[in-house]
């Protein structure tokens, strides 16, 4: 058999809350457990709570209709790039011979131990030539912050302030020469920080090198004649064992290019080699840091400071690379 069912009064409940003191005393008048006066009361809703604040829908879990809900997904998509910077863009320059291509990757401004001089130097022959150009392929400042690897804050010989000002200052003195900026992993340091993108700043500042996030297709024309540049700061797929493998992966499955330049790895190369029944171009440059207590404890071997670069034939279809742009510059 069942427990008993005990009939409790609403109004002699009512009365005997007050009269007695707690819920324990009213349960043993009644002969039953607290937890039944509890259940009792709730059922009877004799305790109300009514907010005198008006509620604010800015402050309150989103209600929406289906229709809301696709005018603000529809609003994101429209108001939002699907990509980070272009990924493709075309430049066209008129020139009355050919021209060199020295891209800028891995300059760590502000690193302790740097090719100043010898930067200085290709810089100034860049600005001083208006048929040589570059493109930075990321990692201009070295740009150790707190979210960056811990030991290289106290490697840097610069403040990141004083570092991202130098940088500025060199792309102000390369202003013409510039066709795309790119982030690397040491500029991307600020954007988890703080969301500022140092890329798309200076892009911004110098208002003709396109800002192309970490990658993407610049389709040179050169005097009419078409080069199809594949230009990014890391690749999917690396091999220590194979250096352009990322590289030759990417024109296999994506682009296929003529000249393909990338950044990152610290490890210069020059390499020619066929793929989809053409003659293509894979390039890195060395980094102008020496090597650090970061690259020493992983294992890098020291770096060996070279600048590639490409020569653009103005009259037909043809290109050369080399591991030292300056065996180049005889052909301008």
């Amino acid at each position: 058999m069942g427990r008993r069912e005990i009939e409790i009064d609403e109004e002699e409940l009512i009365e005997q809350l007050d009269l007695l003191p707690t819920q324990e005393k009213i349960a043993d008048y009644f002969g039953v457990s607290q937890g039944t006066i509890s259940n009792r009361i709730r059922d009877l809703k004799l305790v109300k709570s009514n907010g005198l604040t008006d509620k604010d829908p800015k402050k309150e879990f989103p209600s929406l209709t289906w229709e809301k809900a696709k005018e603000i997904l529809i609003d994101v998509q429209d108001n939002n790039s699907p990509t980070v910077g272009y990924k493709e863009v075309e430049i066209e320059i008129e020139a009355p011979g050919n021209i060199l291509i020295v891209p800028l990757m891995d300059l760590h401004i502000g690193a302790r131990y740097n090719y100043s001089r010898e930067l200085i130097e290709l810089v100034e022959l860049i600005s001083d030539n208006p048929r040589v150009f570059t493109g930075f392929c990321g990692d201009l400042a070295d740009n150790y912050n707190t979210s960056a690897y811990k030991g290289g804050q106290v490697e840097q010989g610069l403040k990141i302030q004083m570092q991202k000002a130098i940088v500025e200052t060199l792309v102000k003195k390369l202003h013409g020469n510039i066709l795309w900026f790119l982030n690397g992993c040491h500029d991307e340091w600020s954007y988890f920080n703080d969301g500022f993108d140092f890329a798309q700043y200076l892009s911004h500042k110098d208002l003709e090198g396109y800002y192309m996030g970490h990658n993407g297709t610049v389709f040179l024309y050169l005097n009419g004649i078409k080069y199809k540049m594949f230009v990014t700061h890391n690749t999917f797929r690396n091999s220590s064992l194979n250096e352009p493998h990322g590289l030759k992966w990417v024109c296999r499955e994506h682009v296929g290019y003529d000249i393909a330049i990338k950044g990152h790895d610290h490890v210069p190369f020059v390499d020619e080699y066929i793929l989809r029944s053409r003659i293509r171009y894979g390039i890195c440059g060395s980094p102008w840091k020496g090597q650090d207590r970061h690259t020493s404890k992983v294992g890098y071997a020291p770096t060996v400071q070279t600048t590639p670069g490409v020569i653009l034939n103005s009259k037909t279809k043809a290109f050369l690379a080399d591991i030292d742009y300056k065996n180049l510059v005889k052909y301008l």
